[in-house]
């Protein structure tokens, strides 16, 4: 009798969960060009916050202290910038560290001088909460990848370092997935036939107690190994 009883209790309450996820889903839809209209992209500088005269698409103001430096002289393997120091201008270019260490992947582009100004930035959007800034700072990642990446190599799949689940519900979103997703998409819409799927590969099943961010170099390879494993589904990619 109590078995019969507890059933259409189960079906009620999986009624209303899913009743609220429509009413959540629908308010959000309703809502968001109301949000679009009182807090549009765009109006200010996101590194100084001063009133933007024209819309740009870095969302940053033409004040000297809010320019972004372009990483344009580089590792030719790690993609670290080399500032004037590249000694072979001609030839392949490489950072101390990678002239004395060998890495598992073939090659990494970064689009900007990781200096106080994009460190600044970057924290903002991590644990500032500023989940808006993904927008601005994937296209500087959009525009690395047709200079640097899409005509060299044959790309299979756009993926992210992932966050561990604890850290995920504290923050509220995977910044790298956001602006892997920008970046994704970005391809579809230019290049429709030839599209790169997005392909979550990794989970983070270690948290850390104190942020990489706070680490230093060798200290930070260290915590990462062995904290991420592939997911099930890609496995057989690998």
């Amino acid at each position: 009798m109590t078995h019969y009883f507890i059933r259409p209790i189960q079906y009620l309450i999986n009624g209303a969960c899913n009743g609220l996820t429509f009413i959540r889903r629908l308010f959000g839809r309703l809502t968001k060009p109301l949000a679009d209209t009182l807090y549009p992209d765009g109006i200010k500088c996101v590194a100084c916050g001063n009133e933007l005269v024209a819309d740009n698409k870095y969302g940053l103001c033409d004040r000297v202290e809010c320019r972004l430096l372009h990483n344009e002289c580089y590792c030719d393997k790690c993609g670290s910038n080399l500032g004037d120091s590249g000694d072979n201008p001609i030839g392949i270019q490489l950072c101390k560290h990678c002239k004395q260490e060998s890495h598992p992947y073939e090659y990494v582009r970064a689009p900007l001088v990781y200096d106080a100004k994009v460190k600044d930035l970057i924290r903002s959007y991590k644990f500032g909460r500023k989940r808006y800034l993904s927008k601005f700072l994937s296209q500087h990642v959009i525009d690395c990848y047709y200079e640097h990446i899409c005509n060299k190599v044959q790309i299979d799949y756009i993926t992210y370092v992932p966050v561990h689940k604890s850290k995920l519900k504290a923050r509220g979103f995977n910044q790298a997935e956001l602006i892997a997703k920008e970046l994704a998409e970005t391809i579809k819409k230019d290049q429709p036939h030839a599209s790169v799927p997005l392909l979550p590969t990794l989970d983070k099943t270690i948290q850390h107690k104190l942020d990489t961010a706070q680490k230093g170099r060798k200290a930070r390879f260290a915590s990462v190994s062995g904290v991420m494993q592939l997911k099930k589904a890609t496995r057989q990619l690998s």
